[in-house]
């Protein structure tokens, strides 16, 4: 057990995880939000004391949380108001910080539990410490700036041709006296109208203090843009534990090869083949005759007789008959008619960009299908072409070309012209 307290940013709305509807702290991966899985890992890391600025859907999901899941630990919940980043979620959540000793990370990055271990232990009379991850190529992160272990500057996303070093800034960040990190906060606020008020205040208190570094050389996978949702199944995947509840029911003449978890009441119907890694929910039935292969397919989906599902997340609830999904995401709630199938590759092999309704998003995708929010129906026959995304509670009539992003609560329909007469004429 330590004394340092968590602090776990989840305030934001994730504007760019789109078009999903659940909020991105909440998404279920192999039945369990990341939310609940970053309180649980800080949990196993002896961590009793944790502190959450909230959303309104999160802060109304851990509620009763507290309670049942959690009720050996001590959560404080504290909504923030307006979703202006990272300084002001910590900002939302100065009334509830002890005096000293707190832990700030994010709710959306995933690790193994080693690093928050890790960085307990090293944190003996140490000022501040931040986490930093070497990366073989340039990401879209922020990055150290070095000498010795102490870092005396960060760069957000400076390019790869203006790198400081390749370590990159993961947050989980140790500060041993949270007040003066808030009168950073609150200083750069009151100069700035931006959102990056947290990493200014990180900078100055760089200039100010000795902050060292904590190196992780362990997993790391973040949820940000609504792609990230397949690296994410991808992620729990490659660590998942293969394993088949006594409860499902397994045919003589299905196929499971390779780590496969197979959970309560689940039916693999006889010639299904299930190829891992995959993960197959709670009371989902994969139908004859279909193929899943390294895919996520969460709770009470139905996989129907003949669909072969492919690199791809189906989360709970979804029915799809006869049906090709390549390196998709259905969030929940989706129905796919017959012989509706989603394209997943370009012509030329460049990455697939993404459609949005507000223009496009680059990927580093060679092979991306479509992102299907909450609640949508897919007519028979229906093709989406590679990168669509679809709102929720849509509906595409049997038959239509998907070619460019379609909004929430939308009818998308194409009919042929239809011509009739005489066939001796």
């Amino acid at each position: 057990m330590t004394n340092i307290t968590a602090v776990i940013l989840a305030g934001g709305v994730g504007t760019r995880f789109l078009p999903f509807a659940t909020d991105k702290t909440l998404f279920p991966f192999m039945g369990q939000s990341l939310l609940h899985r970053t309180i649980t890992m800080l949990g196993r890391a002896g961590v009793t004391n944790i502190i959450v600025a909230t959303n309104s859907a999160n802060h109304a999901w851990l509620q009763p949380k507290l309670a049942g899941d959690f009720s050996h630990l001590k959560i404080q919940l504290k909504r923030q108001t307006q979703p202006k980043g990272m300084g002001d979620a910590l900002l939302a959540v100065k009334d509830l910080l002890p005096d000293k000793d707190i832990l700030v990370m994010n709710a959306g990055d995933m690790v193994d539990d080693r690093l928050v271990a890790g960085l307990i232990r090293n944190i003996s009379d140490q000022y501040a410490i931040v986490t930093g991850m070497k990366t073989q190529t340039y990401q879209p992160l922020g990055y150290f700036e070095l000498v010795g272990n102490s870092v005396i500057g960060i760069k957000e996303k400076p390019g790869p041709a203006n790198m400081p070093s390749n370590l990159a800034n993961l947050v989980f960040h140790y500060f041993s006296d949270p007040k003066k990190f808030i009168e950073l906060v609150t200083e750069a606020q009151e100069k700035s109208l931006q959102d990056d008020i947290y990493e200014q205040a990180l900078s100055e208190l760089m200039k100010q203090h000795d902050v060292k570094v904590y190196h992780y050389d362990g997993p790391w996978q973040k949820l940000k843009f609504g792609y990230h949702v397949l690296d994410m199944a991808d992620y729990f995947l490659r660590s998942m534990q293969p394993s088949i509840d006594k409860s499902a029911e397994v045919a003589g003449s299905a196929v499971v090869k390779g780590d496969v978890q197979i959970c309560a009441r689940a039916k693999i119907m006889d010639q299904a083949v299930i190829q891992g890694p995959a993960y197959i929910g709670e009371d989902a039935i994969i139908g004859n005759h279909a193929l899943v292969r390294q895919s996520m397919i969460e709770r009470d989906s139905v996989i129907g007789f003949g669909s072969e599902i492919v690199r791809s997340y189906v989360g709970a609830a979804c029915d799809l008959h006869h049906t090709y999904i390549g390196d998709s995401v259905l969030e929940g709630g989706v129905h796919f008619g017959f012989n509706a199938h989603t394209a997943n590759l370009r012509f030329d092999r460049q990455p697939v960009e993404l459609k949005l309704t507000s223009g496009s998003l680059a990927t580093d995708k060679i092979k991306l299908g479509a992102l299907i929010a909450k609640g949508t129906e897919i007519g028979a026959n229906a093709t989406l072409m590679p990168g669509v995304t679809i709102g929720s509670n849509s509906l595409i009539y049997a038959g239509t070309m998907v070619y460019e992003a379609v909004a929430d609560d939308t009818l998308l329909k194409s009919r042929q012209e239809q011509i009739t007469r005489n066939k001796d004429q």
